[in-house]
């Protein structure tokens, strides 16, 4: 009995670590992510402000954000749903994604981006 065990936990980490969830995003994901994104921008810039958040967050489900390789990645789609959502008035659901934002890529936030964010989440959010 006490064989078992530990051959059934080694045969579970070893099926674990092959899991698509621990290995990263896919490229088929990592695609899609960044169509969503640029489309989410063009949505920005024509201010569709509701579309643009939903594909932001669309593209951070499939992949976080920086997790795209390979291309350009500007924008952090969680800042943009929050940016989004700060143009409609959305104040509570923009203060939960500029605190994602924050929270999700830590050192790697473009200063205005993160002075940005803080600076929301002081005037608006409790």
């Amino acid at each position: 009995m006490m064989r078992l065990i530990p051959a059934a936990f080694l045969s579970f980490l070893f099926l674990s670590c092959q899991s698509p969830a621990l290995a990263g995003p896919s490229q088929g994901d990592m695609d899609k992510a960044y169509e969503l994104n640029l489309q989410a921008m063009v949505e920005m810039s024509e201010a569709k402000f509701e579309e643009a958040v939903d594909h932001f967050r669309q593209a951070v489900q499939l992949v976080p954000d920086y997790g795209i390789t390979g291309k350009p990645f500007i924008y952090s789609p969680t800042f943009m749903a929050g940016w989004g959502l700060e143009k409609i008035g959305n104040d509570r659901e923009a203060c939960a994604e500029f605190k994602a934002y924050l929270t999700r890529t830590g050192n790697q936030a473009e200063a205005t981006k993160r002075d940005h964010a803080d600076a929301f989440i002081k005037s608006h959010c409790k």
